[in-house]
């Protein structure tokens, strides 16, 4: 074997144990997290079947102290609870340092149904409808459970994501459509609601940030003006999953 051979053997193999030693510590912390849930879960006022269905959504890992935080969502029988989100922050140590409990309890006699009715493409229709535009849009794949991503075309600025939650609307959670859309010709970016049941729009929010300084003649108006939301999910429509906890506690 050449040394260019055996150096990239070499480094391909600890590559592998690294990764395996982050996938172990990842697991271990996760493991002292739901321990933690289970532990206080009494304290929050929530049942066994409350934190039944838990999955990390986000962790990582301070570089300036070695915390690792972790953010957690809670489910119901495989469906997402918006905004749902506990957040554990664990020390060098394995101690919980700091831990925010935003899981909903009693989520038994706050589902009252699990009816859904309509698909996602059905949601997008409606909001289109909502807005006068048209119903082409063609979707582009499921990128995970409950979410959809629709091609924008002509009409949007951004892809359009459809995502199917329980959403609270007073005491009741709902089987909910979340869609994020950008239409073009209304500069704005809309998040809609739609009951999965029977079709209705339950909510419409503007979620952009628009410049107040344009009409000011020493303003220089450009797009960098008008910006969406920041919000927390890692990977995808974070604006729909997980709101801020408030500024990660430092120690």
């Amino acid at each position: 074997m050449s040394k260019a051979n055996l150096f990239a053997f070499l480094l391909l193999g600890f590559t592998f144990l690294n990764f395996q030693s982050l996938n172990a510590q990842t697991h271990s912390k996760l493991e002292i997290a739901l321990t933690h849930i289970e532990e206080n879960a009494k304290d929050w006022d929530l049942n066994p079947s409350d934190i039944q269905d838990v999955y990390l959504n986000k962790s990582f890992t301070s570089a300036h102290n070695q915390v690792t935080h972790l953010y957690l969502s809670q489910r119901y029988q495989g469906i997402e609870i918006y905004n749902a989100i506990n957040s554990i922050h664990i020390d060098v140590n394995d101690n919980v340092a700091f831990a925010e409990n935003r899981f909903i309890s009693d989520l038994d006699e706050k589902v009252k149904s699990l009816s859904i009715k309509i698909n996602a493409n059905k949601a997008l229709d409606l909001v289109q409808m909502d807005l006068g535009l048209s119903h082409q849009s063609q979707i582009l794949g499921s990128e995970s459970s409950g979410e959809w991503k629709f091609d924008k075309g002509e009409n949007y600025l951004e892809d359009i994501y459809v995502n199917l939650y329980l959403k609270s609307f007073g005491e009741e959670l709902k089987p909910t459509y979340a869609v994020l859309i950008h239409p073009i010709e209304i500069d704005d970016q809309f998040l809609y609601w739609i009951d999965a049941d029977n079709g209705q729009l339950l909510q419409k929010q503007s979620v952009m940030h628009k410049c107040s300084f344009k009409n000011e003649p020493a303003h220089i108006h450009d797009e960098l003006c008008a910006s969406k939301i920041e919000t927390l999910k890692a990977e995808s429509l974070e604006v729909l999953t997980m709101q801020p906890l408030g500024p990660v506690p430092t120690y």
